[in-house]
């Protein structure tokens, strides 16, 4: 065989391991090329975030930005195709058929996928997807530290790496922040917007003192926080005042600095409260720098609707529901500043919205229950 034709055989042999659902592949190739894969799938997601919400979010429409996208975009879909191609061929090795390796998007159900690609060894005989895959002897110590190491990639590194420094999805369980965010919405929060803390992993905590890369937040952004008083608890509010900031409240109307945030009266908000409906005030409030949102007050007279002023500590900031007869905020003293460091992110977008009216075994309810229109709306 000459150069030309080995190389065209070596090509072909490439495109077919990456790309055909034919043969058979070795377990410790399919990990290894798994262990890649995750790492690639995670560092494309991650910068498909940061182009989206980050810095280069508002440069969107300009050709290097876009092009940066795409190719993320394909880069994740690429990924996707081949991982799954080379795990019909682990497959095909243990003597399955490849249509099993759709079995692996199921939860707990998958794990059985894990288990027969990651650490059993493949059959030693011919089958019906061709001859045994030429693979090294393994010793057992080998099969398990291997299988570990690809699980943890697959299932928990990139996974962690991705919600502690990227994004991280939450649900909301309270009224507090309604009309804008509604009991049943999941939205995504961007790790980076703030810098990050000792709380920005999703498990544990990092040995840090404050925050590094920090960026200060804005007045009217919905930040996510740990709770100062229970660090396992997170809360959602919007942030009304930096360091320096005099707050107040009289009658309902927020006061910054001494000055009333503008307010206006728009169409009632319609409440589902305890299975009846009710009409609640609705009005909408701006802040010094243009941020509109709207509020709920049907109380104006409220004990946290008439406050003393809170002068904003250095290094702390004062947040408010958007519920305001209904939210426990830092107007109360059970929650009151809010530490710089206790910050995990900004609320960026709304991926998914349900009602409740379906319970997770219920799936022929599920269409109904789903409030399409909320699903990809901006949180401002």
């Amino acid at each position: 065989m000459n150069s030309d034709q080995e190389e065209s055989s070596a090509s072909s042999g490439w495109r077919d391991f990456l790309f055909s659902f034919r043969g058979r592949t070795p377990r410790r190739t399919y990990v290894l090329y798994s262990i890649s894969f995750a790492a690639a799938g995670g560092a494309a997601a991650a910068l498909i975030i940061l182009l989206l919400f980050g810095a280069a979010g508002a440069n969107l429409g300009s050709w290097p930005v876009n092009l940066v996208l795409l190719a993320a975009l394909a880069t994740i879909g690429l990924v996707v195709w081949i991982q799954f191609a080379v795990m019909v061929k682990r497959l095909h090795d243990r003597g399955y058929s490849g249509w099993l390796a759709l079995v692996a998007i199921i939860p707990i159900v998958g794990l059985w996928i894990f288990f027969e690609t990651l650490f059993l060894r493949g059959k030693n005989t011919p089958n019906r997807f061709g001859p045994p895959a030429n693979g090294p002897a393994e010793s057992r110590l080998g099969v398990i530290t291997l299988g570990v190491i690809a699980i943890l990639s697959l299932n928990f590194i990139s996974p962690t790496f991705v919600r502690g420094f990227v994004g991280q999805t939450f649900d909301i369980p309270s009224g507090a922040q309604q009309p804008t965010l509604l009991i049943g919405d999941y939205f995504l929060v961007s790790k980076f917007a703030y810098g990050y803390s000792r709380y920005s992993l999703p498990v544990g905590q990092m040995p840090l003192s404050g925050r590094i890369f920090a960026t200060q937040p804005k007045i009217g952004d919905m930040v996510v926080f740990k709770y100062p008083r229970d660090n396992s608890i997170d809360y959602i509010k919007r942030l009304v005042g930096v360091p320096g900031d005099h707050i107040q409240m009289k009658n309902g109307v927020l006061y910054i600095n001494d000055k009333p945030m503008p307010k206006i009266r728009v169409a009632d908000y319609i409440e589902d409260f305890d299975g009846r409906r009710r009409r609640v005030e609705q009005y909408r409030e701006t802040l010094p720098n243009g941020v509109s949102y709207n509020v709920l007050d049907d109380d104006p007279e409220g004990t946290i609707e008439n406050t003393s002023v809170f002068v904003v500590p250095e290094g702390h900031y004062f947040v408010m529901g958007d519920n305001r007869d209904n939210s426990a905020d830092s107007r109360i003293a059970s929650v009151g500043y809010v530490p710089f460091e206790n910050f995990l992110g900004k609320a960026e977008i709304i991926f998914f919205s349900t009602d409740g009216s379906a319970h997770w075994w219920q799936v022929w309810k599920w269409p109904a229950s789903i409030r399409y229109g909320r699903i990809g709306q901006i949180i401002h």
